[in-house]
């Protein structure tokens, strides 16, 4: 969840224009706020269904590279 986290603050910062443009969500965008010229208030939508690829893709290549870690680079002692 560490690593879905900093994907997600990674994308906000990247796509923040302003007070009240931005996306959150890679590689997929779950999250969006934006403010249509002329107007006072926010609009916002967002996808549940990109949140939950999101999350699976995410939580995947983390899994994945730990196992990857755990078979090539930790050798047990002999006794």
């Amino acid at each position: 969840m560490v690593a879905f986290g900093m994907f997600c603050l990674t994308s906000y910062l990247v796509t923040k224009q302003g007070k009240h443009n931005f996306n959150v969500g890679f590689p997929y965008k779950f999250y969006e706020q934006f403010r249509v010229s002329g107007s006072d208030t926010n609009n916002w939508g967002w996808l549940p269904v990109n949140f939950f690829i999101d999350v699976l893709l995410i939580w995947t290549l983390s899994v994945a590279g730990y196992f990857y870690c755990l078979k090539n680079f930790y050798k047990p002692k002999d006794k």
